[in-house]
C-alpha cells in the first residue's frame, strides 16, 4: 500500500493503528453477538437458514412449512423459492458444510460479507475522494454502521444482497471513467436478484447511469443490451428452476401483493388481488392515502435503519454538497447511488406500498455511499483537519454501541421466544403421544410457522388471514391437529379470549409469559356449532 509522498511517517502509523483497531474491535465485536444468538430468530433470518439446512443435507430448495397461499395450497415439502429466491441461503450453507450445522457456523459467512463490504467501501472511498486516507475513514464508518452489524450477525439475506448491491453500485461508479465496468455491474445486479427481488431497481439504476454517461449513443445502446443480457444469464438458473416448477419464469404470486390493501393480506387464501380489487377497495382518496402513509413510514425506517445522528449529518452534507459546492465530477460519481436510493424509496411508497419493511432490506447497499458524501463535507469544512479523527472514532463507537445494543436486544428476545415454543412443543407431543399420533404426523397451524418450524422441528402452516371456515377447511386439508394463537385474525379473536367456544377448537394448555401462548387442538369431524 503506497501513501502519497506528502504523508508524513506518524501519519500513516496512525492511521494504519486507527485501521488495525477498528478491523479488529468490530469484528470481536460480531463475534460476541453471534455466540450470543441460541437462534436464527426473526421469520426472514430463520426462512433462509431452514433453507441453508436442507441444502446442506443433501435436500436442495425445500420446506416442510407452508407460510403463504399466494399460489394456492402447496404441498409439503414444496419449492422453497416461492417467494424469496435462494442465493443467501447456499451461501449460508458453504461453512456449515465444512465446520456442521449451527447458527454459528451459518452466520460465518454473513459475517464474512460485512467484512467484503467494508473493503469496497474503502476502494469506493478512494476512488472518490482520491487518496487512501478517504478510503480507510469509509470503511472504517461502514463496518461500524448499526444496519451492518445488524445485518452481518443474522442468516438474513440483507448482509449479501448489500455485497453485491454495493459491488454493482461501485463498479457502476467507476464505469463513468471505465466503460467497461458497467458489464461487471451487471454480474453484481444479477447476483443481488438471486438473493432478492429488489435487484431489479438495482438493474435499472445501472441502466439509469448508462444513460446519462458522456458516450456515443449507440454505444449506450450496446452496452444496456449487454448489462440486461449478463443480468439475465447470471439469473438463468433460478429461471430455468422456476419454469420447470411453476411454468414460468418467475411466480405469480410475488407480482400481486403490490395490490394488498392490509399487510396480513399477505397470508390470506383464495383471495384476488388485482388492480381491479385494489381501487374497489380503497377508491382514488384512499389510494393517494395508502401511498401518502407508506411514503411517510419509509422515510421514518431510513432514519432509524441509518441512525439519527446520521441521517441529520447526511442530510447537512448533501444540502452543502448539491446547494453550495456542486462539483459537477463528484455529483456524476456518486449518481448512481443517488439513483438508487430514488428508486428504492418511489418503488417502496408508490407501487410495493404494502411492505413498508422492505426499504430498509435494500438500503445496505448505499451505506459506504452514505458515509463518503458525510466525510467529503467534513475535509470541505472542518477547517483543522485533525479533528476528523477524534470524531470518527467517537462516530465508530457510538454507532458500534447502538448496533451492539439492538442486537442484543434482539438476540434476548429471539432466544425467550425460542424457548418458549419449545415449550409448545412438549405439550403438543405429550398430548399427541396420548392420542397415539406419531411425532412425523403433527401438523401444527400458526402465525410465524418459519420460528415454530425451526424451535420445534414440527410441520407447520401459516394461519390463513381468513374466516373461521376458510381457516379450518385450509387444516383439513393439511391435516392440522393442533392451531397455536394469538394471531392478527378477526374469527380467532373471541376464541382466543374463550369468549365464544367453538367444539372444532378444544383449548389444551396456556403458557403464560410475554404473550399467553394459548395451544389448541382440531377436531375437524366435529359437527359446525
Amino acid at each position: 500500500m503506497k501513501f502519497p509522498r506528502n504523508f508524513k511517517f506518524s501519519h500513516q502509523v496512525w492511521l494504519m493503528l486507527l485501521l488495525f483497531a477498528g478491523a479488529v474491535g468490530g469484528t470481536l465485536l460480531r463475534l460476541a453477538l453471534m455466540r450470543l444468538a441460541q437462534t436464527p430468530g426473526h421469520a426472514d433470518s430463520a426462512f433462509y437458514y431452514t433453507v441453508a439446512k436442507n441444502i446442506v443435507a443433501g435436500r436442495g430448495l425445500v420446506l416442510d412449512y407452508v407460510f403463504n397461499y399466494l399460489d394456492g395450497l402447496p404441498p409439503i415439502p414444496h419449492y422453497s423459492s416461492d417467494f424469496w429466491h435462494p442465493l443467501a441461503s447456499y451461501l449460508l450453507a458453504i461453512p456449515m458444510k465444512v465446520l456442521g450445522v449451527s447458527v454459528f457456523n451459518a452466520t460465518l459467512s454473513s459475517l464474512a460479507a460485512g467484512i467484503l463490504i467494508a473493503v469496497v467501501a474503502f476502494y469506493a472511498g478512494r476512488a472518490y475522494g482520491q487518496s487512501i486516507e478517504f478510503g480507510i475513514l469509509t470503511a472504517l464508518l461502514t463496518y461500524f454502521a448499526p444496519a451492518q452489524i445488524y445485518m452481518s450477525t443474522t442468516t438474513d439475506a440483507n448482509i449479501f444482497f448489500g455485497l453485491f448491491g454495493v459491488l454493482a453500485l461501485y463498479f457502476t461508479m467507476r464505469a463513468f471513467e471505465k466503460p467497461g465496468y458497467f458489464l461487471l455491474a451487471g454480474v453484481f445486479t444479477g447476483l443481488s436478484h438471486l438473493t432478492r427481488q429488489d435487484g431489479l431497481l438495482l438493474l435499472a439504476t445501472v441502466l439509469a447511469s448508462i444513460l446519462i454517461a458522456r458516450l456515443p449513443f449507440k454505444h449506450r445502446i450496446r452496452l444496456g443490451a449487454a448489462v440486461v443480457l449478463i443480468h439475465a444469464l447470471v439469473l438463468s438458473p433460478l429461471l430455468f428452476k422456476n419454469y420447470t416448477i411453476f411454468g414460468a419464469p418467475f411466480p405469480s404470486g410475488p407480482s400481486r401483493t403490490m395490490y394488498l390493501t392490509a399487510y396480513e393480506d399477505f397470508y390470506a387464501y383464495g383471495k384476488t388481488f388485482s388492480l381491479k380489487t385494489y381501487y374497489g377497495e380503497l377508491g382514488l382518496r384512499g389510494i393517494y392515502k395508502d401511498k401518502l402513509d407508506a411514503a411517510h413510514d419509509n422515510l421514518a425506517l431510513t432514519i432509524s435503519f441509518l441512525n439519527r445522528v446520521v441521517a441529520i449529518a447526511l442530510v447537512i452534507s448533501l444540502l452543502d454538497w448539491i446547494l453550495l459546492r456542486r462539483d459537477r465530477k463528484k455529483l456524476q460519481q456518486l449518481s448512481p447511488a443517488l439513483f438508487y436510493s430514488l428508486i428504492v424509496y418511489f418503488f417502496y411508497a408508490l407501487i410495493a406500498s404494502y411492505s413498508r419493511g422492505s426499504t430498509i432490506k435494500s438500503l445496505g447497499s448505499l451505506l459506504p455511499f452514505f458515509y463518503i458524501i458525510i466525510l467529503d463535507f467534513a475535509f470541505a469544512r472542518l477547517k483543522r483537519r485533525w479533528l476528523i479523527y477524534p470524531l470518527l472514532v467517537a462516530a465508530c463507537i457510538y454507532l458500534g454501541y447502538s448496533g451492539y445494543q439492538r442486537m442484543v436486544t434482539s438476540h434476548t428476545h429471539y432466544n425467550q421466544v425460542y424457548a418458549q415454543l419449545r415449550a409448545v412443543q412438549q405439550v403438543i407431543s405429550s398430548d399427541a403421544e396420548r392420542r397415539n399420533v406419531p411425532p412425523g404426523q403433527i401438523v401444527v397451524m400458526s402465525r410465524d410457522p418459519w420460528e415454530f418450524y425451526e424451535a420445534t422441528g414440527l410441520t407447520a402452516v401459516m394461519i390463513p388471514n381468513n374466516d373461521l371456515e376458510t381457516i379450518l377447511q385450509v387444516a383439513g386439508h393439511y391435516r392440522v391437529q393442533y392451531m397455536i394463537l394469538p394471531a392478527p385474525r378477526a374469527d380467532l379473536h373471541k376464541i382466543y379470549n374463550q369468549k365464544v367456544e367453538d367444539p372444532r377448537l378444544q383449548h389444551i394448555k396456556t403458557l403464560d409469559q410475554a404473550v399467553d401462548l394459548k395451544i389448541f387442538r382440531l377436531n375437524l369431524e366435529t359437527p359446525t356449532p
